[in-house]
């Protein structure tokens, strides 16, 4: 079930939004080819240009949940359908 080298990517997390799991400056290893959403389950992603790491559930319609650890400092965003068709 692992992936393979060429999907294979590290990236760097900044700020403290996933705090206390992945603290400022933390290494996360990451699946490329995953495509899939799977309900709670962290993700790496290019959003408006932005390279993010978060939690992400799927909506009715189409849309994101997208939620941070540190859910007090850093409420959760929808990222509608409509926002993916303009990227």
């Amino acid at each position: 079930k692992y992936s393979q080298r060429a999907s294979a990517a590290c990236v760097p997390v900044s700020g403290n939004c996933m705090a206390p799991v992945l603290p400022d400056g933390s290494t996360v290893g990451v699946d490329t080819s995953a495509r899939t959403i799977k309900d709670g389950d962290m993700y790496a992603f290019d959003h408006d240009g932005q390279l993010r790491v978060k939690l992400l559930y799927r909506l009715p319609g189409g849309g994101l949940r997208i939620r941070s650890f540190n859910s007090d400092e850093h409420p959760d965003e929808r990222y509608e359908p409509q926002e993916a068709a303009e990227h």
